[in-house]
């Protein structure tokens, strides 16, 4: 019997507009009325995710789950509960700019409420104006910085929950050199030319193991959906793992099934078939 119900959110369950499937809806919070527990685990923070868990009924039914920035941190929707885990230091922080720098990319420094840009005022520029990004920079970004700004970090070392690199199309570089630059840290594919930079070790595995754990919910009661690097380690977790049509190669290999893309309500129908005591 399934109990929980695990979804990445870009390129898993929203689909190329960044919008969610009125089908998927639908199923998602049948689900839930039925007891099930729903997660998402994104590599988003917890701010601006507010339009999407509403909309799934999530800060109604009380019963699920957002893993956010990776794994770093977990919320419970039961308690209004957030557990932190310890993000990137000044240090890292340093790091990641230099490997950026070298490679000529951009780095992006994560807070809950803010994002910082590095690469001076041209870039800021360029990352405020959405037909540049979408000319100029590779597919991985697509407007989502909370706030952002233009600033050499020195206001704002602490507190960053994660650092990504981007590369002008024109500096695309193999991930290769990027992870060689960055060996000490987890380092995720989201698209070509974007990563993903976490502390070694944190990713959405984590949460949503201890979730699994509390609720003592077996590996087989499960159903996780994803599509990218960042997804590759929690759908390890169950035999009902699935990848979208549009995931990465990685991820197709990790996961026990593919199903339809980002673009259609392949996840709802699984669900349904997965779950027949709800129709």
């Amino acid at each position: 019997m399934i109990k929980m119900v695990v979804c990445d959110l870009d390129g898993t369950l929203l689909d190329k507009n960044k919008e969610l499937l009125e089908e998927n809806v639908e199923v998602l919070k049948t689900v839930q009325e039925n007891g099930v527990v729903l997660v998402l685990a994104t590599g988003r923070n917890m701010v601006g995710l507010e339009h999407i868990y509403s909309k799934l009924g999530m800060d109604t039914y009380n019963n699920g789950y957002l893993v956010t920035v990776n794994g770093l941190q977990r919320y419970r929707f039961s308690d209004k509960q957030v557990i932190i885990n310890e993000g990137l230091t000044r240090a890292d922080v340093t790091v990641v700019k230099q490997a950026a720098a070298k490679l000529g990319y951009i780095a992006f420094a994560f807070h809950d409420n803010a994002s910082y840009i590095s690469g001076g005022r041209m870039i800021h520029w360029i990352m405020n104006n959405s037909f540049l990004q979408k000319r100029l920079l590779s597919s991985g970004y697509d407007g989502r910085l909370p706030s952002p700004r233009f600033s050499p970090y020195e206001e704002s070392f602490d507190g960053v929950t994660k650092m990504c690199v981007q590369c002008p199309t024109f500096f695309l570089t193999n991930s290769k050199k990027v992870r060689s630059l960055l060996k000490d840290y987890s380092v995720m594919t989201v698209s070509p030319g974007w990563y993903e930079i976490m502390p070694h070790g944190i990713n959405k595995s984590d949460g949503v193991k201890s979730i699994m754990e509390e609720l003592a919910i077996d590996p087989e009661e499960v159903l996780i959906f994803g599509d990218s690097e960042n997804d590759l380690e929690m759908l390890k977790l169950t035999p009902n793992s699935y990848a979208m049509d549009n995931a990465m190669d990685m991820i197709k290999e990790v996961a026990n099934h593919t199903i339809s893309s980002h673009n259609q309500p392949g996840i709802g129908q699984v669900i349904l078939e997965q779950i027949k005591e709800i129709r």
